[in-house]
């Protein structure tokens, strides 16, 4: 395909998706894959892993250690819709070539029916689904929101404005110095983890071969890489660095999410939690 076909498919791709045409966008997409596809350096030794973060789990952390340490290289299998990162579409011509291996892709797809009708069809298996308590990830998408743990210079500085714009579109309520706002963030918000969370689990329970969890206990403790390393074969795990420029980190260590949340607030998600995830067991997990 030569330039000028590529920019035009390029340019209609964006207008559309822009639109949230997401059928059209999956055929443009089909039709660029060959041209999104890297060749070298490309390690097709590598198994590319179809993988699921939920979102505020430590998952930028993660994705740039597949890319920097392990030896991935970041290729899309699927688009987003322009709103929603959790909803992601599957793109036929992307996920073949993306499972030839050495590829990462950092989503947060759910296990909507298109996509396990594809990941069937391409005999993917297992999806990496990997998270975080839907609390502690409520309240790190509130600081998220606020600009912190951006990193630092430049790109520090767009990710700020992206997420506050971001956080306009969504009609979020961050940053406005009112009494109790992240008590207030976290019960209209946690609901969205809670769901997340459920599809997968409710997923892995009629099929629990194609679907591997982790935890972000797991990588607190330094244990995550090598379960992962294991599961899909990859072999010994590279050095991991604590830091890298592009990271998303807030200063200090993961805490109890409780603290500093009026004692009704701790009560009235630990309620919903227990009624919600109890009954699965995969609270306990988390």
């Amino acid at each position: 395909m030569d330039t000028r076909a590529v920019n035009h498919l390029s340019n209609l791709y964006r207008a559309y998706h822009a639109a949230g045409d997401m059928p059209d966008c999956i055929v443009l997409w089909g039709q660029l894959a060959s041209t999104n596809y890297q060749p070298p350096p490309l390690n097709t030794a590598l198994p590319s892993i179809i993988s699921a973060f939920q979102p505020k789990s430590g998952s930028t952390f993660i994705f740039n250690r597949l890319i920097q340490s392990f030896g991935y290289t970041e290729y899309n299998w699927g688009i987003t819709h322009p709103i929603d990162l959790a909803t992601m579409y599957a793109v036929p011509e992307s996920l073949e070539r993306y499972l030839r291996g050495g590829c990462a892709s950092h989503t947060h797809c759910r296990p909507s029916p298109y996509n396990i009708s594809l990941f069937q069809r391409y005999q993917v298996r297992p999806v990496w689904v990997h998270l975080r308590h839907p609390a502690a990830s409520t309240l790190s998408a509130y600081h998220h929101y606020l600009g912190e743990g951006q990193g630092h210079g430049e790109i520090a500085e767009a990710r700020r404005r992206a997420n506050r714009e971001q956080a306009r579109t969504l009609g979020l309520e961050v940053g406005n110095g009112r009494p109790n706002e992240r008590d207030k963030f976290l019960l209209r918000h946690i609901e969205f983890a809670v769901t997340w969370i459920l599809d997968w689990v409710r997923y892995a329970e009629k099929e629990p071969a194609n679907v591997f969890f982790t935890y972000f206990s797991q990588l607190v403790d330094h244990t995550l890489f090598a379960q992962v390393a294991d599961k899909f074969g990859i072999g010994s795990v590279p050095d991991i660095p604590a830091h890298l420029d592009n990271d998303r980190l807030r200063d200090g260590t993961p805490g109890n999410w409780r603290s500093g949340l009026a004692e009704q607030t701790v009560d009235q998600v630990e309620t919903l939690l227990q009624a919600r995830l109890g009954p699965s067991g995969i609270l306990e997990k988390l």
